[in-house]
């Protein structure tokens, strides 16, 4: 975050998960598109940062803690392979960049969470105690919400 406000350019130019240049090489690119943040600036841009930084916190232990180490870091190191996987096959049938941002792998924290306690009570907004199922269930509803209007349309580049 602090390194895409002080040099954007440096981030968007080698860090970012472009499948040509990691086809080309840059095979860096597959992990360093983590420290990319989604296209928000300002102090919402701190405010997102710090909102994934709780929620891996707090629902990441409690996935670590019932998954154990090893399980849980091969999951998030095959979400992140994922990712880049996804991106160069997207890239190889279209010609198209697709901006993957590591956030949907923050966001699976809690739909895991969700499938390992349903009743389990969360805050929703820090005010409202509600089922993490149903929670998960209105998540859900919004992506698929998002895919259906075309959300994912709108990020597509053209390289």
């Amino acid at each position: 975050m602090v390194l895409f406000l002080v040099a954007p350019q440096f981030v968007m130019n080698y860090l970012i998960l472009n499948p040509a240049a990691i086809l080309h090489g840059q095979i860096w690119r597959i992990v360093t598109f983590l420290v990319y943040p989604p296209a928000i600036t300002g102090s919402d841009a701190i405010m997102f940062v710090l909102m994934n930084a709780l929620g891996i916190r707090a629902f990441g232990t409690i996935v670590e803690q019932v998954w154990g180490r090893f399980r849980f870091n091969c999951y998030i190191i095959g979400g992140v392979l994922l990712h880049s996987v996804v991106a160069i096959g997207i890239y190889l049938v279209t010609g198209l960049s697709l901006p993957l941002f590591p956030t949907y792998l923050v966001y699976s924290f809690f739909f895991v969470f969700a499938l390992m306690f349903p009743d389990m009570q969360v805050l929703f907004m820090m005010v409202l105690p509600l089922k993490a199922s149903w929670i998960a269930v209105a998540e859900a509803g919004i992506y698929i919400y998002s895919f259906i209007t075309g959300g994912l349309i709108e990020k597509i580049e053209i390289v």
